[in-house]
């Protein structure tokens, strides 16, 4: 008897050991600017915007700080990328897109766009940027520093995606989301039947998108337009993103959480709290990096697997 108790113990032990690394633990908690709202990978760095001090903090990845000063850019900057060298942030409230030098550390030009600028993406070799006011889409070329074309997009786009070889536009003030072909620019829309669905996770042809206002999160399929599953998430699900874990992670912007969710199966793995406000999710340099929005610190989250 004593002997299989012991053998059911190292059982336990070994099956706890083996599960451990699987679980999410925050390895750093980095000081930057008032309002961080999203950040990105780009020439050994991270770079973070801070929307209420009108900054991008450089972070240092080795050290876990924030290095030099801070990148004065336009008002209100959020959506972060890097693309053609450089990198990228819309200002909310100036209707431009600056773009960052990484190796001068400064803005090199400023770009107008539409208003109310809500996300920027990279994607077919151009910038793609979200005018929530005015209902368009602003494409553009990197290599003539100009809007090339304007999208008529309804009901308040906002987040941005590519996935099936289309851009992706969610909205604020609908129940649809549209495609952008980039080969054309025509738009198409595709019926969601959930409230705001704004902002996309996933790469390749795992897409999902945040129906804010609902508090869930929908499975669409970027082949046929299909919605093929909903799943309940926090409050205010918003910008999230496909993990090294193979899960997507989608930040609840008004509860302070991540709810994981497995992407095939459809079903929540956890939900974990992290700082306050979550609002964009990405991944860099391994790890899952969530800017505290109503905050002025970025979690640095390692997934288990690196």
């Amino acid at each position: 008897m004593r002997a299989a108790v012991v053998l059911v113990l190292a059982l336990v032990t070994a099956v706890a050991a083996y599960a451990l690394p699987s679980q999410p633990r925050v390895v750093a908690k980095i000081r930057v600017g008032s309002q961080p709202c999203s950040s990105v990978e780009a020439a050994g760095r991270l770079w973070v915007t801070n929307f209420h001090s009108n900054t991008v903090s450089v972070v240092d990845p080795k050290r876990n700080r924030a290095i030099g000063k801070p990148i004065r850019v336009d008002l209100r900057p959020c959506g972060i990328v890097f693309g053609a060298g450089s990198v990228w942030t819309h200002a909310y409230a100036t209707n431009r897109l600056d773009r960052i030098s990484p190796r001068k550390r400064k803005v090199t030009r400023r770009i107008r766009i539409g208003s109310g600028s809500y996300d920027v993406l990279f994607a077919a070799g151009a910038l793609w940027v979200t005018n929530n006011f005015d209902n368009t889409v602003s494409r553009v070329d990197p290599a003539l520093n100009k809007v090339v074309a304007t999208i008529p997009v309804p009901g308040g786009p906002g987040g941005l995606a590519f996935a099936a070889g289309s851009v992706w536009v969610g909205t604020t003030g609908s129940e649809d989301v549209y495609r952008i072909d980039p080969g054309t620019n025509e738009p198409t829309r595709v019926p969601i039947g959930h409230t705001s669905p704004v902002w996309f996770s996933g790469a390749g042809d795992i897409l999902w998108v945040s129906n804010v206002q609902e508090g869930t999160v929908s499975r669409i399929d970027p082949r046929t337009g299909a919605v093929t599953a909903t799943v309940t998430a926090g409050t205010q699900p918003v910008d999230g993103t496909l993990a090294p874990d193979g899960l997507i992670w989608i930040p609840n912007l008004g509860d302070g959480t991540v709810t994981r969710i497995d992407p095939a199966s459809a079903k929540v793995v956890d939900t974990m709290r992290v700082g306050p406000g979550p609002f964009v999710l990405s991944v860099a340099f391994g790890d899952v990096w969530s800017p505290a929005y109503r905050g002025r610190v970025v979690w640095r989250i390692r997934t288990g697997t690196t």
